[in-house]
């Protein structure tokens, strides 16, 4: 894959964005859940397994 020198055109951001080649606010969304829904698992364990 060739490395671009130039900033794409607008033309080619909408066409991008059309074909649905943008992040989305909705998967960064559902990301971050995801990653705090992790760590507050990690934490709930981790605290669970120091009390017993």
């Amino acid at each position: 894959m060739a490395n671009k020198t130039e900033k794409p055109t607008q033309k080619k951001l909408q066409d991008a964005s059309k074909k649905g080649q943008i992040l989305k606010s909705r998967d960064l969304t559902i990301s971050v859940i995801m990653l705090v829904g992790t760590l507050y698992l990690g934490y709930v364990f981790d605290v669970h397994h120091i009390m017993s």
